[in-house]
């Protein structure tokens, strides 16, 4: 673990924003909003916490085979997605800090309000949040 992370504090439960940041349990549930080929679907009651405009969730596939009894537990992965679009940041860890950082150092991005792909990739600070997502990709090692 690299140095930056020292700087999180996970001993409280909010973000400067008031979100819960608190690491979810099994018993933390979220509906999911998720972009398919086919569309927008919702799945619900999936292990997470939502700090809008984004999701920290457990792995969707490994959401499905719990509910369809071929796994009992999850590998421990963090996912991240956005909550308006429903697309993945493609951010996957087990480091729960990791995620908190890449959240709390993304999370003010002018784009994120977009609620649309067209409007988000439209927006004027869109290549501001291409460059910081790569950036923080880069710092915590996914």
């Amino acid at each position: 673990m690299t140095n930056h992370f020292k700087r999180i504090t996970l001993q409280t439960s909010t973000t400067k924003h008031g979100d819960n940041m608190k690491k979810p349990s099994r018993h933390n549930k979220i509906n999911l909003r998720v972009w398919k080929t086919n569309g927008i679907q919702t799945i619900e009651g999936i292990t997470g916490v939502n700090v809008y405009p984004l999701a920290i969730h457990r792995s969707i596939y490994e959401f499905k085979e719990i509910q369809q009894d071929f796994r009992t537990r999850y590998s421990g992965n963090w996912h991240i997605t956005h909550i308006p679009t429903g697309k993945s940041f493609g951010i996957v860890s087990k480091e729960w800090e990791d995620i908190v950082y890449y959240v709390e150092n993304i999370i003010d991005e002018p784009a994120l309000l977009m609620v649309t792909d067209k409007t988000m990739t439209a927006h004027p600070c869109f290549s501001q949040l291409s460059d910081k997502h790569k950036k923080l990709k880069r710092e915590i090692g996914v």
